[in-house]
């Protein structure tokens, strides 16, 4: 798979690296010999391509597969439950007096 990269599909890709300066896959320098494996900028470039052809194969089928509401299940929050208003608390929210959380219920 290297081999037929480096002779098919580098060459169209290898200028625009240089051009917009992505070191990360492309040596900048080819006399700056840092401690590189050899090929590891390459199998870099097929790697990317790889994973951008399946994210576009990945939005193109959520596209046209959307998940079905039914199927999604609303879970309810563990953390803060609902609270149902009574006729008392009702009365003492219009009358502006809340009874705070430690105060002695009489």
């Amino acid at each position: 798979m290297r081999k037929f990269y480096i002779e098919k599909v580098q060459p169209f890709i290898k200028p625009h690296l240089l051009k917009y300066k992505v070191s990360y896959l492309e040596d900048l320098d080819p006399e700056d010999v840092e401690n590189v494996k050899p090929h590891q900028k390459v199998n870099r470039q097929i790697l990317f391509i790889i994973a951008m052809i399946v994210w576009v194969v990945e939005t193109a089928y959520e596209t046209i597969f959307p998940a079905e509401k039914s199927k999604q299940v609303k879970k309810k929050s563990a953390i803060g439950g609902s609270k149902k208003k009574t006729v008392e608390n009702e009365s003492e929210s219009k009358s502006g007096e809340k009874k705070g959380k430690r105060d002695k219920i009489e």
